[in-house]
């Protein structure tokens, strides 16, 4: 009788511990992803001279998407400023006038931006955004930063536990499948030996009746049956 495979074999050891240790450090990284990844959005209208600001902690291998729209009359440009920590002290303490060139990271002075990939080393940068016209602008602001290194490791770790947790699940779906399909067999072989065991006994039991001229078998003893060897009347 063919015996039922195991769960637990070498292989699947195997895949089961590899899962085990390489899911640590790609969880570690996927938190790692989503505590480095934002976005930002800002929809402000703002008075001349005034502004708004926000601040982000960049890494170095951050990806920095920009795009900034402002809207008005004559399609005036707005200033995008990026100052570091100490430069935005600096500048809050000198009473937030129109931030300059030299005390920024980044200054761009446009009515419409698309800014891709931009690259900073790690450190903390608040985001200016300063209307320096004579009259109101509403703007439109979205940024969005991407740890592309966290995510480079967390696909290199990945891929190999993808692996083994898929060898994991196939072997122990595989085995399932095939004890669920031994156990079906199994249970109807006994089921048709049991069904061929009460068939001959049926049979034995009904042959338990003999012609009293010839002694062959007969199914009944019934009187005016004939017997089917000798031709002999069955008498009751």
């Amino acid at each position: 009788m063919t015996e039922r495979k195991r769960y637990f074999t070498g292989l699947t050891v195997v895949a089961l511990v590899f899962t085990c240790i390489l899911s640590i450090p790609t969880l570690a990284e996927g938190v790692n992803v989503a505590k480095n990844l934002n976005y930002v959005a800002l929809n402000e209208t703002l008075n001349n001279k005034s502004y708004v600001h926000f601040s982000l902690y960049l890494l170095e291998n951050n990806g920095v998407y920009m795009s900034l729209w402002s809207e008005q009359a004559s399609n005036r440009q707005v200033i995008l400023a990026i100052l570091t920590e100490d430069n935005f002290s600096a500048w809050i303490f000198n009473g937030a006038h129109e931030p300059t060139f030299n005390e920024s990271y980044y200054y761009f002075k446009q009515a419409e931006l698309e800014l891709y990939n931009l690259k900073f080393v790690e450190n903390e940068y608040y985001f200016i955004i300063y209307n320096n016209n004579t009259d109101a602008s509403y703007i439109s602001f979205e940024a969005t930063i991407l740890p592309w290194g966290h995510i480079l490791s967390t696909a290199i770790i990945g891929f190999p536990f993808l692996i083994f947790l898929s060898i994991f699940i196939i072997k122990i779906l595989a085995t399932a499948i095939y004890n669920r399909s031994l156990t079906i067999s199994t249970t109807k072989k006994v089921s048709e030996e049991a069904e061929k065991s009460n068939s001959l006994q049926h049979k034995t039991i009904e042959a338990k009746f003999y012609c009293p001229s010839c002694g062959a078998p007969i199914s009944s003893k019934t009187k005016g049956n004939f017997c089917p060897q000798c031709g002999a009347t069955i008498e009751e």
